[in-house]
């Protein structure tokens, strides 16, 4: 038997002398590894000056009203005494409300989706909900002025509440709602797909039912992971700016009634900033934007800890409301925290008299409790941990006496009519869960259809090519478009290299320090509210030149770095090792692996990421407004002066009077909503996964 030898390599074409490998190694690792721990560092660098220039230009109010400025109600801008807890009040309310609305709704949808839909089904709705929440803040906002104030305004005739313009607390939290219910489904429906098959066909062996199995073994092994989804909601809430401005109505007064107008936090800003015409004034609102900086801080490092909590959690009672009760653990745990202390900034300023109404009220609130245990003992169920002990007086009629001497039958009927209740419960949660899933979907379809038909009969080429003011021509928004264009393109020629860099050194130098140090940063400025980074556009660059395209890209380019880098360090590492091995035997030097192997295999969705940063700040409005200003003009007189933008118009006309406005804002919102969503479809259609998840915080 003959052994065949393989064939002779090819002859290598002559080249330049090269140094020898073991120096081009060293040279080559130690710039690679400089040049990018330089970008890894720059994310540590932002977010320190981010922190020292909020906080520096917070001071003058600071230093002026001290601790009382968290609990004072005043704000008069003619005397320059300012407050912050009317603010801090209407966040807490908003987002308790939006997390109380979106949680169980969203919860129930992801579950449905994960447990219950066909293939088919599964895929088609996951897109969707994503694409949900993928629509721009500014959108939402001039959704909810034209289809949901109209709709309030109806229920507040029909009940009686005197308001005449439908924008309230109550409006701002419902449409609070609807934004985060994507993130909390998106991610829940991931984790719920990873809880092992074992659990459930262990419970499925046990002879439980399809619903029984969901409530017993899948979310509570998923209950870390919807922690995190409530967490990341959570966030959204409080730092959601322009939705939120324009529909709470702006009234800076305390206000503990929903149906009347309010404010929070981000919504004075957006609202005020603009317009402040004295250095205290302006002071107070940047204060406003370093609490809520620091409420969002709290709340991301408080993830971690109820993460650790979540998985040492009892097991939930046996009964339906216990059980019930036991799902929506992860809402209790993910507000516990935050309200606690602001709990305690709360107390400081209520009054005797509201003392008195929370006490009226837990006191009614105990009774209802007392009640229903009462009526629930009558009907010989068991409600969760709210047990009180058998009353002797409701022996006798209501069955709590001894069994009768023909106690079979009785229990045999016992039985058959608990079968008949677990089969009717199996059936009906399964199709609550399924009801969950159609009012999850009905805002997107809503949304996209309503905006779709009010503004094609605006899209026309003067949309494109004119200004607002010309009148004669035909009116358009052309210098917008070109603005935004202009702004996004300098922010992502920014952070697109800079943020590619520091994922490499994350993923290749995951052991060391500094990587640790800049991967928890880069997840803390993934949650910092878009107006802080205004604020920080701002203090650092507009304070001091004045409002430009640069401060305005530079603003984009802050929110679009820890995108970049989070869903490019999830691609790399996404090669497989037997790539770099294989490299690596080929006598490749590390720097050479990363740039001529790694990368060029994992650039596909690097490229991805890229763009689903560009679709999210392609929507923003609040960095914008704090940095860019805004220009009627074409933006013609370089990149140091006033710049127009496209989501300025759709926010300033929605709210406007002039009727010549409205077609021009309509045709707006359907430009941004096909460039956002276009881009959102191009992508998954090209990619065929699911990846947006990476540009979402842990």
């Amino acid at each position: 038997m003959s052994i065949s030898t393989p064939p002779p390599l090819a002859a290598a074409r002559p080249t330049e002398p090269r140094p020898p490998a073991r120096a081009r190694r060293n040279v080559g690792d130690f710039l690679f590894k400089a040049v990018c721990g330089s970008s890894a560092g720059s994310i540590l660098a932002l977010t320190a000056l981010l922190v020292l220039f909020i906080a520096r230009a917070s001071w003058p109010a600071l230093h002026k009203f001290g601790f009382g400025f968290l609990t004072s109600t005043a704000w008069n801008k003619p005397a320059e005494d300012f407050g912050a807890f009317p603010f801090i009040l209407g966040t807490v309310i908003t987002s308790a409300l939006a997390m109380l609305i979106a949680v169980p709704v969203s919860v129930a949808a992801a579950t449905y989706l994960a447990e219950v839909a066909p293939g088919w089904l599964r895929r088609t709705a996951s897109f969707l909900i994503e694409l949900l929440a993928a629509i721009p803040s500014v959108i939402y906002g001039f959704w909810g002025i034209f289809f949901l104030v109209p709709i309030i305004l109806l229920f507040y005739r029909w009940a009686g509440i005197p308001n005449i313009t439908g924008r309230t607390v109550l409006t701002a939290s419902i449409i609070l709602a609807i934004m985060i219910v994507p993130y909390i489904s998106a991610i829940t429906y991931d984790v719920c797909r990873a809880v092992p098959q074992s659990q459930r066909q262990g419970a499925l062996a046990l002879g439980a039912t399809r619903w029984q199995m969901i409530r017993d073994a899948v979310l509570p092994y998923a209950r870390p992971g919807i922690v995190a989804a409530c967490f990341l909601a959570l966030g959204r809430a409080l730092g959601e700016t322009m939705a939120v401005a324009m529909l709470i109505g702006n009234n800076t007064e305390v206000n503990w009634n929903i149906f009347e107008g309010g404010a929070t936090i981000p919504s004075v800003i957006a609202n005020q900033f603009g317009g402040a015409d004295s250095e205290m004034h302006r002071s107070a609102l940047i204060a406003l934007g370093l609490v809520l900086f620091l409420v969002t801080v709290f709340v991301n490092l408080s993830a971690r800890l109820l993460l650790a909590r979540a998985g040492q959690s009892p097991a939930p009672s046996d009964s339906l409301l216990g059980r019930l009760v036991a799902a929506l653990t992860p809402l209790r745990l993910a507000l516990s925290l935050p309200f606690k202390l602001l709990g305690r900034l709360l107390a400081l300023a209520l009054e005797p008299l509201l003392v008195t109404v929370l006490v009226n009220l837990l006191v009614v609130l105990l009774v209802v409790t007392a009640l229903v245990n009462w009526t629930a003992r009558l009907l010989r169920w068991r409600v969760g941990p709210f047990r009180i002990p058998a009353v002797p007086l409701l022996a006798g009629p209501f069955g709590f006496e001894e069994p009768a001497p023909d106690a079979g039958a009785a229990i045999r009927q016992v039985a058959a009519s608990n079968r008949e209740r677990v089969l009717w419960t199996n059936r009906a949660m399964t199709g609550l869960l399924g009801v969950a899933l159609v009012l999850t979907l009905i805002p997107l379809f809503h949304i996209l259809g309503y905006i779709t038909f009010r503004g094609a009969g605006s899209i026309n080429w003067q949309f494109f090519a004119h200004l607002p003011r010309d009148a004669d021509d035909g009116r358009g928004l052309g210098h917008a478009l070109l603005g935004s264009a202009i702004m996004v393109g300098l922010a992502t020629a920014a952070a697109g290299p800079l943020g590619i860099l520091a994922a490499l050194y994350l993923s290749e130098y995951r052991k060391s320090p500094l990587s640790t140090v800049v991967r928890f940063v880069n997840e803390q400025l993934l949650g910092v509210p878009s107006i802080i980074v205004g604020i920080f556009a701002y203090a650092l660059i507009a304070a001091h030149y004045g409002f430009s395209a640069w401060a305005g890209a530079f603003s984009l380019a802050v929110l679009m770095l820890p995108i970049v880098t989070r869903s490019a360090e999830e691609a790399l590492k996404l090669v497989p090792a037997t790539l770099r091995n294989a490299s690596y035997a080929l006598g490749a030097s590390h720097a050479q692996t990363v740039v001529r192997v790694l990368l060029p295999t994992a650039l596909p969705t690097i490229i991805t990421g890229v763009c689903l940063a560009i679709a999210r700040i392609a929507g923003e409005t609040a960095p914008l407004l704090l940095a860019a200003g805004n220009s009627q003009i074409w933006p013609t007189e370089g990149l140091n002066a006033h710049y127009p933008f496209l989501t300025f118009y759709i926010y300033d006309y929605a709210l406007s009077s002039e009727d010549w406005q409205k077609p021009l804002a309509w045709a707006a919102a359907l430009v941004l909503l096909v460039m956002v969503m276009a881009l959102n479809v191009g992508i998954r259609a090209l990619t065929g996964k699911r990846v947006l998840s990476a540009t979402r915080a842990d």
